[in-house]
């Protein structure tokens, strides 16, 4: 019986690949799409957008497809990784907000979600050629795989199990933050 599982996976998915929250009637999209780039650069995340493509449908409906990635470091060791997939089906329609007309889109949206921690075993196993290489010879094949088990099984365990909580707590954040927001003209 073995104390300690040596296998380690790369990756601890936290938020499940597809997980959706959905929304229909009166918006304003591009001053959500404003509200999650401060969300993001406030929380401290590095981010790209991946894809951004607006079709016209012959019904006058537009759709909006917006894809991003997102990673912020936990520590040397552990980053974690968010994919925001956007999908909006809108039209564009005018309101009055306060005595106010504004112009905002009437339609769905949807956003597709996958969080997952990752571990960057290279921050301790260095390239062959550097002279770090040398002093931790000791952290190659089965021993190193050994040893790094330890590491994170039961050095840094602790260290682990905050980040999870962490990052899924500030995933569920963000969750809270656009379904208020789009409960706001409702």
């Amino acid at each position: 019986m073995a104390l300690i599982n040596l296998s380690l996976p790369e990756e601890i998915p936290l938020i499940p690949d597809g997980y959706k929250i959905k929304s229909g009637g009166i918006f304003d999209l591009e001053e959500l799409y404003t509200e999650m780039v401060r969300w993001f650069e406030f929380g401290g995340y590095s981010w790209r957008e991946t894809k951004y493509r607006v079709a016209e449908m012959p019904n006058g409906l537009s759709q909006i497809e917006i894809k991003w990635e997102c990673e912020k470091k936990g520590s040397e060791y552990l980053t974690y990784y968010l994919s925001m997939h956007w999908q909006a089906f809108v039209t564009e329609v005018e309101v009055n907000v306060d005595g106010i007309k504004k112009k905002m889109n009437k339609g769905s949206i949807e956003f597709r979600f996958e969080g997952k921690l990752k571990r960057n075993v290279e921050a301790f196993s260095p390239k062959e050629d550097s002279p770090e290489a040398k002093k931790r010879f000791l952290l190659k094949g089965s021993f190193g795989k050994f040893i790094m088990a330890i590491y994170d099984k039961v050095i840094i365990k602790n260290q682990v199990d905050y980040y999870k909580g962490f990052f899924f707590g500030e995933s569920q954040r963000l969750f809270d933050e656009i379904k208020a927001f789009l409960q706001l003209y409702s």
